[in-house]
């Protein structure tokens, strides 16, 4: 049997390759830091948090993701 199916997307501009059907969800929580609240952009379009887990990620999709820090 093949290797998993693996797509390329852009990741904060850095090219990435992730397993085909990553959602949102799954992508954040890999991300080292990612424990914080995140907003993540999918080409350009801001993905809510309540669709993150349903969210999935699809070849040469340009993915944004800020994490927000607190602060004084």
């Amino acid at each position: 049997m093949s290797a998993a199916a693996t797509i390329s997307v852009s990741l904060n501009g850095e090219p990435r390759e992730l397993a085909a059907g990553t959602t949102v969800a799954q992508l954040v929580q890999s991300l080292p830091g990612s424990a914080g609240r995140v907003a993540v952009e999918v080409n350009r379009v801001i993905v809510p948090r309540s669709t993150h887990a349903q969210h999935s990620l699809a070849a040469d999709d340009v993915i944004e993701i800020v994490t927000f820090v607190g602060g004084g």
